[in-house]
C-alpha cells in the first residue's frame, strides 16, 4: 500500500467511528497531503458527507487546493504571501 491508500482507508475507517462518538466539533489536518486526485475527491465527498449527516462543526485543513463547488460550506484560506498572512473567505 502506498501512503495515499493508508491515508485514504484511515480517513474512511475515522470518518465512520465518528458517526458514533459525539462531539461539537471535529479537526482534520493535512489528510489529503498523500493522496492521488481521485481519492482525494472521493474523501472530500466523504467528508461533505459527514458533515450534512452530522450537528457537529468540521475544521479542515489542508494544503491542497480543494473545490467544494455548490456545497454549504464555508472555505476559508491562508496563504503566505510574500512574508504576509493572506485570509480570504472563498465565496
Amino acid at each position: 500500500q502506498s501512503g495515499g491508500e493508508r491515508t485514504t482507508a484511515t480517513m474512511s475507517f475515522l470518518l465512520a467511528l465518528q458517526q458514533h462518538v459525539r462531539s461539537p466539533f471535529r479537526a482534520v489536518d493535512e489528510y489529503d497531503v498523500h493522496m492521488d486526485p481521485k481519492n482525494r475527491e472521493l474523501i472530500g465527498q466523504m467528508l461533505i458527507s459527514a458533515v450534512n449527516d452530522s450537528n457537529a462543526q468540521y475544521v479542515v485543513i489542508t494544503p491542497s487546493q480543494i473545490t467544494f463547488a455548490k456545497e454549504d460550506v464555508n472555505v476559508i484560506t491562508v496563504q503566505n504571501i510574500e512574508g504576509k498572512s493572506i485570509v480570504r473567505e472563498v465565496a
